[in-house]
């Protein structure tokens, strides 16, 4: 395989690789494929299967036994596939909170670190997230209104909707 960067020839080796899924958040990834280059020490890492590895990391970052710290929050945020608003207005809080709890300017209180822990349990990650679905939230907590359900089953399932 020749390097994208100088067209040099690259080496191939299985190896401990630190990996940073978010800033300040390091994993060592034991045993990689890494590709060296010999010319422009150009590196190229193949990451198998990442999503489920952004999802095991999320997992173990919630059973830690203390509070959640700043690279762990943004990690979670991320994987979740919140935005810094959307992040704030579902634990509740004002987006100034949650950077300062990203940034580790200000621990994360207990409620929220275990609502946080809770949402990664019970939310997939969210790849298109309509943000129709916050205003709709805002307003019924404003106007204290009740939320209508539909639920059939379906498929040995149930689907549930907003009637």
């Amino acid at each position: 395989m020749k390097c994208p960067q100088c067209g040099s020839g690259m080496r191939t080796k299985r190896e401990a690789y630190p990996y940073e899924p978010t800033k300040g958040l390091k994993v060592l990834l034991n045993p990689v494929e890494v590709r060296r280059c010999s010319g422009c020490d150009e590196v190229e890492v193949s990451i198998p299967r990442i999503l489920d590895l952004h999802r095991a990391v999320s997992f173990a970052v919630i059973r830690k036994p203390t509070r959640l710290l700043g690279p762990e929050i943004r990690h979670i945020r991320t994987w979740l596939g919140w935005s810094g608003q959307d992040f704030a207005a579902r634990l509740g809080v004002t987006r100034e909170t949650t950077s300062r709890w990203e940034n580790d300017r200000e621990a994360i209180g207990a409620s929220a670190d275990r609502a946080l822990r809770l949402l990664v349990v019970t939310n997939p990650p969210v790849e298109h997230y309509p943000p129709d679905i916050l205003d709709l939230l805002a307003h019924i907590e404003r106007r204290k209104m009740s939320l209508r359900l539909s639920a059939k089953p379906q498929a040995g399932d149930w689907k549930v909707s907003v009637a």
